[in-house]
């Protein structure tokens, strides 16, 4: 049984027994208050419920280049307005966190539940595709989901993707617990220890990762199943005989499971044996894939990486690289219309280097098109670089900006454009601005590394000696890892 559905169990069966004792004679208030405390600190816990590739699948269009999503429309707050809103009114906040291939929470709603939605919560939805920096924000570790927030922006619950009869359940209970027992909460948010940042040296992190390893099926952690391709290369590159065994291994494993075809990488599988891929494909995570094969020396893999992207990511006329697909239930693949910049410098960085290390034509005209393309659509012109290039989104995110320059930097040198590097220096710039700029910033990492082989060294040092970041965020840990290694080399 789900954990979310054996807690709404216990719960109703806690509030049954108290109706019954109530019948008979007056009820002990005190047991009350404890079973309400309890039930806060039950919400308040993030619940994962694993989704299945035949609900993702069933929601998708059959062909279409807009995705059509089963959420009805509410009337939605905006994000900048909604704090403000929320305490002029002093009612609770609602997130709701979706986007194509997880959304669906708030299909056929009822007249009870869209008042919630509009009426008893200030309600934002939230894309973390578009908006990486707002989920961040929010600590949100899946979607869909839903967050629950005080009137100041504090977060009280969280339920990621929750079932969908459950939800107007849960949104009667936040709403009830905000008005009867709003001191309650505010206490038990108060009491909330923060997140801790830590930063392994190079043997805690090979030790943390190997103590991870699935020796059964190979690859990290699970159940479900990720590349964690940052992670596999770190291992190779610590020159650890069993460390590299392993990751051959796996990588042997990976190549002969469904998640690979025509060329591209499906995003996880549902399964530790990696036999249920995930309907999704996205160009980030192929990207780092694709650095490590480079170095495994995987060239025939690696040229049809290159044709897959020709074929099924790059606008050809354009030179835009698109970053997600999701998969139909007929099999047809819908290419997510938005330009994520992150995805598509990644990507690009990756072609530069095949264009040089494999003489690939194909490589150096889509790197060729590809820069063009994010020098006029996604960098204006103080530098401030757009996260989606050709919609609505965040701006100005030190990823975004470190990764921009790495690749307007790489290909400067390849071109032999000095204008690029200037704009690359200017881009730096305008990340370096930001006035929240905190540790644990993702960006951090390629800041670094930029500065490491394009600009200042001794900045690089500067930001790998104070680098921290949360002990469970295994891409981080890798890449600073993989910095660490690499220090008096040319790449990351």
């Amino acid at each position: 049984m789900p954990a979310l559905s054996l807690l709404g169990t216990c719960i109703l069966e806690r509030l049954d027994f108290m109706r019954a004792e109530k019948a008979r004679r007056r009820p002990n208030y005190t047991i009350i208050f404890l079973l309400f405390c309890f039930w806060v600190w039950s919400c308040n816990q993030q619940v994962t419920i694993r989704d299945t590739s035949t609900k993702l699948s069933e929601r998708l269009p059959e062909s279409s280049s807009f995705w059509l999503s089963q959420d009805l429309d509410f009337t939605w707050s905006t994000w900048d307005r909604a704090l403000e809103v929320s305490q002029k009114k002093d009612i609770p906040l609602l997130y709701y966190v979706a986007a194509p291939g997880c959304d669906g929470l708030l299909e056929n709603p009822s007249l009870l539940l869209r008042s919630l939605i509009e009426k008893n919560f200030v309600s934002v939805r939230v894309d973390p595709f578009t908006h990486p920096d707002r989920a961040d924000h929010l600590l949100v570790a899946g979607c869909p989901a839903l967050i629950n927030a005080l009137p100041d922006g504090r977060v009280f619950a969280r339920a990621i993707d929750i079932p969908t009869d459950k939800v107007e359940q849960y949104l009667l209970r936040m709403d009830v617990a905000f008005k009867k027992r709003k001191k309650t909460l505010v206490d038990k948010v108060t009491e909330q220890p923060k997140s801790r940042l830590t930063k392994y040296s190079i043997s805690e992190l090979q030790l943390y990762l190997m103590e991870s390893v699935d020796s059964k099926d190979k690859g990290l952690f699970g159940p479900q199943k990720f590349f964690h391709a940052a992670a596999l290369t770190f291992l190779r590159q610590t020159g650890d005989s069993e460390a590299i065994a392993f990751v051959e291994d796996t990588i042997e494993v990976l190549l002969a499971s469904p998640l690979w075809e025509d060329g591209s990488f499906r995003l996880f599988s549902y399964s530790p044996d990696w036999q249920h891929p995930a309907p999704e494909r996205d160009l980030f995570d192929q990207a780092e894939i694709i650095g490590l094969l480079i170095e495994m020396e995987h060239w025939g893999l690696i040229e049809k990486w290159i044709s897959y992207v020709n074929q099924s990511i790059a606008d050809p006329e354009s030179g835009a690289l698109h970053g997600r697909q999701l998969q139909s239930a007929n099999g047809e693949w819908w290419t997510d219309p938005n330009i994520y910049v992150d995805r598509m410098a990644s990507s690009l960085i990756r072609l530069i280097d095949l264009s040089e290390i494999m003489d690939s034509v194909l490589a150096r005209r889509l790197a060729a098109k590809g820069i063009d393309y994010i020098v006029g659509k996604c960098v204006d012109d103080s530098g401030s670089v757009s996260h989606v290039c050709n919609a609505e989104g965040a701006t100005n995110l030190l990823k975004d900006q470190a990764l921009v320059a790495i690749a307007l930097s790489n290909w400067s040198k390849k071109s032999s454009n000095g204008s690029l590097m200037q704009l690359a220096n200017k881009i730096i710039q305008a990340g370096n601005e930001k006035k929240n700029m905190n540790l644990g910033d993702e960006g951090l990492v390629y800041l670094a590394y930029w500065h490491w082989n394009y600009g200042e060294q001794s900045r690089a040092k500067q930001i790998i000696n104070e680098a921290r970041y949360r002990s469970n965020d295994v891409r981080q840990a890798a890449l600073w890892g993989l910095l660490n290694l690499h220090m008096g080399q040319s790449k990351l």
